[in-house]
Order: C-alpha cells, then structure tokens, then sequence
C-alpha cells in the first residue's frame, strides 16, 4: 500500500483503494477502518492517513482474517489504542493466524506458506456474536454474515454502503482470477442472494471498485462460480484423481502452480469436489489407495 488517498462514497463513508480495499466509517464514536492493510507498514500509513484527516480512529473491523485483510491490525491497535472487531471464528484466527495455511494445506504447511502473506502478526480480537448488539464504537452499523471466501467472514453495511470484503469481486479481479480461492461454495453463493437482497446504496468488494448495481455483481460472479464447477465437474467424467481434476481446471483456466497456488487453487478445487458431491454430480470412491472421482 504505497501513498493513500482517500475517496468519499458518502457523507460518512469513504475508502483507500488499493489491492485490498480499506473502508473508512464516521462511526458514534469515531473513526472506524473496515480491514486493516497486509502488514505493519501498510497498518502505519494507514493510521497516518486516519490522522492526517483530522479523525479519531475508535476501532477496526475486520471482514475475516486472511493476512492481506488483517496485517496491519496489531500494529493499528498497538498504536492507537482502538479495540478490533470481528466474528468469533475469525477472531481466533487473528489471535493464531498460523491456522491459516495449516487450513488451506492440509497439515503443516511448508516453509514457502509461512510468510506474511499467509501469516499476520498475532492480534487480540473481540468477538461479534451473529445477530448480536454491536460495540458502542460500530453502532448504527449491521454487520452482515458472508461465509463462503472463508469461515466467518462477515460484511458491515454502515450508512447504506456494503463493505463487502471477499464476498463477491469486481469484474477486473473476476478476469484476472476465476478460480478464486473458496472454503464453501454453497454459502459463498448463498451470501451473494443476501448481498443483492440487501440493496445497498453501494457495494464496496475488496479486490474492485464500489458499484451501484450490487446485484449485477453478484450475478456475475455467480457465473463464474458455476463456469469453475462445470470445469471441476467435467474433469470427473472419465474417473480421476485429484490431481487429475486440478491439472485440468488449471489447463481450462490457464493456471501455473506454485507453492502458494498450489495451496489455495486445491484447497478450492477441493471445495468444489465437496459441493458437486453434495449436489449429486460427481461421485467418489475409494480404490487401490486412491480416492478418485466420477460424474455422475
């Protein structure tokens, strides 16, 4: 996050655009930052930039806890003092933020996972109970459950804009990166019904730009998802292992592995295995020491 600029949506909302888009709210009490950069540093330009505006950061909330999302809430807090928010499965990976690739690897994740784009610093984070009274500092706010991305990710919608965190993605991010990195794949498209029956003002996705036409967004991605699990599915329909299904998403989709997307495209590869599976398109099966793969 190199010089950030603040852009308004509204008399009380406004962000810094950047990879990962932070979201600014004229909370009761003060300042409120939705997410928090991907690192200490990002964390101290973001704070300075709070108070170079003339605000008071009264806290930080916190759509989940991928490290991008939540790098720079411990320097934050440390700093300024303001209490971090998020739900409560989210909060304790932010206290342990090595579960995070633990969880996308499988077991203890190889030394290239553990770094700072897997792995914040620790942070101290309280906890919202789903359909709970906010904290003073957020009231007025609503925060809105959007699992799917990852476990507990939770939306805040703040004076009619919907800081959507990993949700749903701008049209750009969708382009650039179809197979997106997804824990459930029913609930992420079960949370894209609650955003477009939500009818926010505006909708703010981390990785785009803010849009009126929150449904429409939510529609596209929804194609994409359904574009994946075709993918997915038809990589099943000789018999395969999952290896087999991810050579072929990523030939379909023009992915190279690395390490790190080795991690995260089979961990979501995975995902969509478990969502086929549930629906009744895919079965498996167990032979030979393999688990393979069939369409059904």
């Amino acid at each position: 996050m190199s010089a950030l600029m603040l852009e308004s949506l509204s008399k009380t909302v406004s962000y810094f655009p950047s990879p990962t888009n932070v979201g600014l709210w004229d909370g009761p009490r003060g300042a409120v930052l939705i997410d928090s950069g991907n690192d200490a540093d990002g964390g101290r330009k973001l704070l300075r930039a709070v108070e170079a505006s003339g605000r008071s950061l009264a806290a930080v909330f916190l759509t989940h806890s991928n490290a991008d999302h939540m790098g720079g809430a411990a320097f934050i807090a440390s700093r300024s003092g303001a209490s971090v928010y998020a739900s409560r499965i989210e909060s304790a990976l932010c206290a342990d933020p090595i579960l995070e690739p633990i969880s996308v690897w499988g077991g203890y994740p190889p030394k290239e996972l553990r770094n700072k784009f897997f792995v914040a610093p620790s942070c101290a984070v309280e906890a919202i109970a789903e359909g709970g009274a906010l904290s003073a500092a957020l009231a007025g706010a609503c925060a809105v459950p959007l699992p799917g991305h990852f476990y507990g990710q939770t939306g805040l919608l703040a004076d009619g804009v919907l800081f959507a965190g990993d949700a749903l993605f701008g049209e750009a991010s969708l382009v650039k990166h179809p197979v997106f990195f997804m824990y459930d794949v029913a609930a992420f498209l079960d949370s894209l019904d609650r955003i477009a029956a939500l009818g926010a003002d505006l909708v703010l996705p981390s990785h785009g730009v803010p849009t009126e036409d929150g449904a429409g967004l939510c529609a596209m991605n929804r194609a994409v998802v359904l574009r994946v699990a075709d993918s997915v599915a038809a990589a099943c329909a000789g018999g395969a292992s999952f290896e087999d299904v991810l050579a072929a998403v990523c030939a379909d989709f023009g992915i190279e592995l690395n390490w790190a997307q080795y991690a995260l495209i089979g961990s979501t590869v995975r995902s969509y295995l478990g969502y086929l599976r549930e629906a009744g398109a895919v079965e498996a099966e167990f032979a030979a020491g393999r688990l393979r793969w069939r369409r059904s």
